[in-house]
């Protein structure tokens, strides 16, 4: 089997904490490179002080320890720089993102040839189940239920979900109701969606 490149991105992905525990992200990233596979890791901090981090064929960069003042909202595009930054130095063949939607960059990723996955909770998918287990059993409980948040469901998915749906490679779910919830609701292909 040849050596892929993966890039894992995600806004909150820390390794280790201050006391250097490592973190559950930990073991996946060193499985991945135990199969002899390369790992860049993105994100907006992870290790007190240091930008990057390597070790074997991993290595981690945290934009938040270079830049203090990156927004949220940023910090897709410059993921998506340092992406790039990286695929001239060494191919990636697959960006799997944890939390950050890449939208409209995707196209940058597919002229590129690279791969884009993600996982579920790129999705508002959990706020519409928790909100809708809240609801009361009043008759504003049952109104709000029943009609606002099929709109608010609507609403996002025409304006910003269906454009990461479009692009997505596949999708990473942590429960057959989230599967579920992406085959019937977000008519996504049942082959594509990985637990």
């Amino acid at each position: 089997m040849s050596q892929k490149h993966f890039c894992i991105v995600g806004y909150q992905l820390a390794l280790s904490d201050k006391f250097n525990n490592k973190s559950q992200f930990w073991p996946i990233a060193k499985r991945i490179t135990e199969a002899g596979h390369k790992i860049s890791i993105i994100s907006f901090k992870g290790s007190p002080g240091k930008p990057v981090v390597k070790d074997e064929n991993m290595t981690a960069y945290f934009i938040g320890e270079e830049d203090l003042f990156v927004a949220k909202e940023d910090f897709a595009d410059i993921a998506l720089e340092k992406i790039l930054e990286i695929n001239k130095e060494e191919s990636i063949d697959h960006v799997h993102s944890i939390d950050t939607p890449f939208d409209v960059k995707k196209r940058l990723l597919k002229k590129h040839k690279i791969t884009l996955s993600y996982s579920v909770q790129v999705l508002e998918l959990e706020k519409y189940f928790s909100s809708i287990s809240l609801a009361r059993s009043t008759t504003w409980g049952v109104a709000k239920t029943t009609f606002w948040y099929p709109l608010l469901f609507l609403i996002n998915y025409i304006t910003r979900e269906w454009k990461t749906l479009k692009g997505a490679s596949g999708f990473f779910v942590s429960s057959p109701k989230q599967a579920l919830a992406l085959e019937r609701y977000y008519l996504f292909p049942p082959k594509w969606i990985f637990q």
